[in-house]
């Protein structure tokens, strides 16, 4: 492992866990997009 260089560790990576990344990169667009409309309705409220 401590041969590989950057490019070959991320493609490892991603074929190991890409489903799980895809999953969080959604969810984390989702909840970020949840928390941006939340924060603007409190601001507009108050």
């Amino acid at each position: 492992i401590k041969g590989w260089d950057a490019e070959t560790l991320t493609g490892r990576l991603e074929n190991a866990v890409g489903r799980d990344l895809q999953y969080i990169r959604i969810n984390g667009t989702l909840v970020g997009g949840l928390v941006g409309v939340a924060l603007h309705a409190i601001d507009a409220w108050l």
